[in-house]
């Protein structure tokens, strides 16, 4: 059998097949790509790895389209200088999934 390229709308349907078979709401590819960026980000994958990965011609498309992840990483920022000066803090995020569930807007769990 020959193989044939694998079109973006059978891969939607593959998906949505799997979802339904699960009991998951449907959610869209692009959602899952957003949602692959976001947690990378929040992982502290440098940002010009994530734009690599997306295809992004520019690191400033992926810094411009993903800001709130790395807004949400300013505290994560400031607490580490301060654990390194006096200690860790009673909040500390210490998983990819808390950091997202911390930066994603409000209803959402993968970014626009």
């Amino acid at each position: 059998r020959r193989s044939r390229p694998y079109w973006h709308h059978e891969a939607g349907a593959a998906l949505h097949a799997e979802s339904d078979a699960a009991g998951l709401p449907r959610i869209r590819m692009h959602d899952l790509r957003h949602t692959n960026a976001t947690i990378l980000i929040a992982a502290g994958v440098p940002i010009t790895v994530v734009a690599e990965r997306l295809g992004h011609a520019r690191v400033s498309m992926t810094l411009d389209r993903y800001a709130h992840v790395l807004e949400g990483m300013q505290e994560r920022a400031a607490d580490t200088i301060s654990r390194l000066f006096d200690g860790p803090r009673d909040h500390d995020v210490t998983t990819a999934s808390d950091v997202v569930q911390k930066t994603a807007p409000p209803g959402r769990l993968h970014a626009r």
